[in-house]
């Protein structure tokens, strides 16, 4: 097993021992774990190749500084968490709005070993990340 299915398996065990009974685990339509985990893992991976050529492209501009990705809006943690396990020397910001899914990525993070993550409680609007300046 390569070391980035391993974090991420750890990532949804830890992801398992949180879940609540309510609301349904699983408010799309694949309904076991298995599938759901490969298919979540699948489309986090797909950002992958254009990530790569992302982090190529500006590492003179970074200098020794690692590549930084935010997820706005993370949720459970897809895709940023994913992008982690598959990448530890990234940098993986996890923003939300809303302070448990925060509390709950951060708890998954440490549990899965996943050093790289940090969470963010914020509305993206308000947050560092997401200052851009529009020209008039």
């Amino acid at each position: 097993m390569c070391g980035a299915c391993g974090r991420a398996r750890a990532w949804a065990a830890g992801r398992a021992r949180r879940r609540r009974p309510s609301p349904p685990p699983f408010p799309s339509a694949v309904r076991d774990r298995p599938t759901a985990l490969v298919r979540h893992l699948a489309d986090s991976w797909d950002f992958l190749p254009s990530l790569d050529a992302a982090a190529a492209a500006s590492a003179a501009a970074r200098g020794a500084k690692p590549f930084t990705v935010v997820d706005v809006g993370s949720g459970a943690g897809f895709p940023g968490a994913a992008l982690a396990a598959a990448r530890p020397a990234w940098n993986v910001t996890l923003l939300d709005a809303r302070r448990k899914r925060c509390d709950f990525c951060a708890g998954a993070a440490a549990g899965a070993g996943l050093a790289n993550v940090a969470t963010l409680w914020a509305r993206a609007e308000a947050s560092e990340f997401c200052r851009l300046e529009v020209p008039p």
